[in-house]
């Protein structure tokens, strides 16, 4: 009876805490991106600092890491939804100068959707 009850469980989703920290780490990204897309200056103590943000990151999300289950597929969604931020945010200062600053929006907006939407 109790193996019954068990496999008719809700699959174990992320702890909204720890998709809050997972989401937060697009400031991450969003810095590893704008050294390669837009060159800019990346500094001893900046890049130490981006160093101990990453190995947060995984330090946390580790645990996490067992592939197929609903845990990880929600890990793979968060951190997704992060990059998606992160490229829309170094395109638009990319764009900052000219007219044109909609379509970095627009792909920001498609990417994160996209990770909503697979949930």
């Amino acid at each position: 009876m109790t193996r019954h009850l068990r496999s008719r469980q809700r699959p174990l989703l992320l702890i909204s805490g720890f998709a809050t920290v997972l989401a937060n780490a697009q400031p991450l990204f969003a810095a590893v991106l704008s050294f390669f897309i837009i060159r800019e200056v990346v500094t001893g103590r900046l890049f130490a600092g981006l160093l101990i943000g990453f190995v947060g990151v995984v330090v946390l999300a580790t645990p996490e890491m067992e592939f197929g289950n609903a845990r990880f597929a929600g890990v793979v969604y968060v951190l997704g939804g992060a990059i998606g931020a992160a490229i829309g945010n170094v395109l638009l200062k990319y764009q900052a100068g000219s007219d044109d600053i909609y379509w970095p929006m627009g792909i920001q907006l498609f990417i994160e959707a996209d990770s909503l939407v697979r949930q």
